[in-house]
């Protein structure tokens, strides 16, 4: 149930505004010109005069982390288009990103030190019509920008080599989030059919909560430093949104979101800025209260940040080190490079919090290898970005695997992955996992393409046991295993569980699947959900997405 989001949001949320835009104008020589000055504005104002400016005047530089400007242009056709973009940048390392429609983010590479205003031009596809535009902070949403003057559009005769038409209808949630995560318990005061899309990583899917006000209480599997929250309407009618926290689940206290991001209509990204990791700021319950003045619609609810738990070895989750010693004396962790003696490569793989690894002279590819004390057989891994620096944050990776004879094969990979917030935990399934004698996460791209010369983790985990995967062992003898992949679910029982029967039911409480085990494995086609698998007495959460 998959809805672009069509309507222009035309009230002050939380103090945002959506849905407001600027429209360009067309000269005689079928230049599509926009003034950077008559845009938008969210989150700043700053207008400036100067005469050597088209029309007098330009749009200066803004913090990216807290501001945006908005604009539209009509093309009388679709197609790719040259875009010049007329800018300075008074300082190094100044740089932006642009959404166009709902394509995915490009980064607006401006980075030549000039006092003057100059062009660079990039080549945009775009569609017949009205096309909308948004201008924010780098790909990371931080950091301050060049200043505009003016965008210049021109229809091109032939398709630029070498890129494709870029995909419509790109989703904007990220990819984990502890408020999705089957580990996690949500408590809904109104639930309907429509709640498994409130947390299924997708904000073009619509949890209809059928009331005016409506709160939900997430529990978490373990207590998380928060980092962001994500939220998306998919209606003009919110008047209000609050987050609180708990420790014990009973006293709740406000969250306070020094940075309240516009990602696109109607979906926001706050951010709680932390600049340390102290494990004090963890809370196990989060609440979201809202409130609005006809049905609410929610296209997502994310909550993100990184874990935290009580034991020995440290205070992240327990992953495939636990009983080795991470340190410089440990042969069986490499890496490519590292710079560092106090933040140096073992760091990425010990469980502490507080302790990170960074290289300042990056060379891609980067690799970082992990042979653990014997064959394991990860399911899932996570990795998550410094507490500060976040231009140090990876954006494309493959994880590797060692198999017995030595053959290095990829797993995994990921491409133009963001990190929404400073010490933020993302973590990935592994699609067909075995067993293997090694691992290595290996970094192919920086944050920023052009100017990435170092990179910092805070930490790089891998996991044999269903944490946070979709799988969902029952801890029990004649135990049912359950792995949810994308659009499919795969199960398997203990041989002594042959001959016995099992259900597959979803939230609404349909049986969408139903047979008797056969000591083998099973795989199932369901669409993207939670689902239930029973057996007897014993039943098991599993997310397909």
């Amino acid at each position: 149930m998959k809805k672009r989001i069509t309507k222009l949001i035309k009230k002050c949320v939380c103090g945002l505004v959506f849905g407001l835009f600027s429209f360009a104008e067309v000269n005689a020589a079928d230049v599509i010109l926009f003034e950077a000055e008559n845009a938008t504005q969210v989150g700043f104002s700053g207008v400036k005069t100067d005469v050597a400016c088209s029309g007098g005047k330009y749009l200066d530089s803004f913090n990216g982390s807290t501001g945006s400007f908005n604009f539209e242009i009509s093309t009388p056709e679709e197609g790719w288009y040259e875009m010049t973009v007329y800018y300075k940048t008074p300082s190094n390392n100044r740089n932006a990103r642009m959404r166009i429609n709902r394509q995915n983010d490009f980064e607006l590479a401006l980075r030549t030190l000039t006092t003057t205003f100059t062009t660079k031009s990039f080549s945009i596809y775009l569609q017949n019509g009205i096309n909308k535009f948004q201008v924010a902070g780098d790909v990371a949403g931080s950091g301050w920008t060049p200043s505009f003057d003016k965008f210049d559009f021109v229809k091109m005769g032939t398709a630029p080599e070498g890129i494709s038409v870029p995909v419509e209808n790109a989703n904007l949630a990220y990819p984990f989030s502890y408020a999705g995560d089957v580990k996690s318990e949500i408590t809904v005061q109104h639930p309907t059919a429509t709640l498994v899309n409130l947390t299924d990583n997708d904000e073009r899917t619509v949890y209809n909560a059928g009331v005016t006000s409506t709160t939900i209480i997430v529990k978490c599997e373990f207590p998380i430093i928060l980092s962001g929250v994500l939220l998306a309407s998919q209606n003009t009618n919110i008047q209000s949104w609050s987050i609180t926290s708990s420790t014990d689940g009973t006293t709740f206290s406000a969250v306070t979101f020094p940075n309240k991001l516009e990602l696109y209509y109607g979906v926001q990204l706050w951010k709680t800025n932390n600049t340390n990791a102290s494990v004090a700021k963890a809370a196990q319950y989060y609440c979201l209260t809202i409130t609005g003045d006809e049905t609410i619609k929610i296209g997502e609810f994310q909550l993100l940040g990184t874990p935290v738990v009580d034991g020995a070895g440290g205070n992240m989750p327990e992953d495939i080190t636990k009983g080795d010693v991470i340190n410089a004396a440990n042969t069986r962790i490499t890496a490519s490079a590292s710079t560092s003696t106090t933040e140096a490569y073992y760091n990425a793989l010990n469980r502490s919090i507080n302790s990170k690894y960074t290289t300042l002279v990056a060379t891609f590819p980067l690799s970082l290898a992990y042979e653990p004390l014997a064959e394991k057989k990860v399911v899932s891994y996570s990795l998550t970005n410094q507490v500060n620096f976040n231009d140090r944050n990876p954006r494309s990776w493959m994880l590797n695997a060692q198999k017995t004879d030595g053959e290095w094969v990829t797993i995994d990979t990921r491409n133009d992955v963001f990190f929404p917030a400073n010490l933020t935990t993302l973590k990935f399934d592994i699609s067909a996992p075995a067993n293997y004698k090694a691992y290595s996460l290996v970094i192919s791209k920086g944050r920023d393409l052009e100017a990435s010369t170092s990179i910092g983790i805070q930490k790089f985990q891998l996991f044999e046991s269903g944490l946070d995967t979709g799988i969902s062992p029952i801890e029990k003898e004649n135990a049912v295993v359950a792995f949810g992949g994308k659009e499919m679910l795969t199960f398997a029982a203990d041989k002594e569980m042959s001959g016995q029967r099992f259900s597959i039911i979803n939230l609404t409480g349909q049986v969408v699947c139903e047979g008797v085990f056969d000591g083998g494995e099973k795989t199932v086609n369901l669409p993207s959900g939670i689902y239930i698998i029973k057996t007897g007495h014993d039943a098991s959460k599993v997310l397909v997405k």
